[in-house]
């Protein structure tokens, strides 16, 4: 009869010693599976807050959040056909941001005229790029009506637009 008790207690041991490592086992498995799951990062969104300002020939748009302030101005407000315009965008940043866009853009008559973009990185303070671009003919069937078109400059970082304005020029024949 003893014989017989203790295999029994044996064999609630080997019970007992499967379900701690099933416990044991189970217990890794959900582990390494909530490590997987945690390493999952989606890409932050960043929040815009915006004050716009103006002056005349210059819009500046200040996103303050990321203390990034964005003007666009050109050499002139009024252009004739085929004629040279330099449009400068200056960013003023207090941080320091990779790989950020400046997208320079308008003219827009059927399709955009004019759509330049430079990769560049913001140092603290103020960052300026120029773009020129010759204007559009004002006659034919090629060309653009005279008129008053908008230039517009966007800035992105981690392919969201961070900052933008807006300049208007006049292109006559």
């Amino acid at each position: 009869m003893k014989r017989e008790g203790t295999m029994k207690r044996e064999g609630e041991i080997m019970i007992l010693l499967v379900l701690v490592i099933g416990i044991l086992i189970n217990g890794c498995v959900q582990e390494k599976m909530e490590v997987t799951t945690t390493s999952t990062i989606s890409a932050p969104t960043i929040p815009l807050t915006t004050i716009t300002t103006s002056t005349t020939g210059t819009t500046t748009t200040v996103v303050s959040n990321l203390g990034v302030g964005l003007s666009l101005s050109t050499d002139k407000e009024t252009y004739r056909s085929n004629e040279l315009m330099n449009i400068t965008v200056t960013i003023n940043s207090s941080s320091k941001l990779s790989d950020v866009n400046v997208r320079v853009y308008g003219i827009n008559a059927r399709h955009y005229r004019l759509d330049k973009t430079e990769k560049m990185d913001l140092n603290v303070g103020t960052n300026t790029v120029t773009f020129s671009y010759k204007t559009p003919r004002c006659y034919g069937c090629a060309g653009i009506t005279p008129g008053i078109y908008q230039i517009n400059a966007d800035l992105s970082y981690n392919n969201n637009v961070i900052a933008s304005t807006t300049v208007d020029v006049e292109i006559k024949q």
